[in-house]
């Protein structure tokens, strides 16, 4: 599991690991994210616009 909050590169480390990471808001569980997820559009996006969070995952 990741923070919500987890830069890219330590997301990127945890992915050469593992097929896919859960990611958590909080006490709450957001999503899960594999690599492929890292190549699409709404991450690009993410990473690009600086949101603040992964919502919508």
């Amino acid at each position: 599991m990741v923070s919500s909050e987890t830069s890219l590169s330590a997301l990127m480390r945890r992915l050469s690991l593992e097929p896919f990471v859960f990611t958590v808001d909080g006490p709450d569980m957001a999503g899960f994210v594999t690599a492929a997820d890292v190549g699409a559009v709404a991450v690009k996006t993410h990473f690009t616009c600086g949101l603040p969070t992964w919502k919508g995952f």
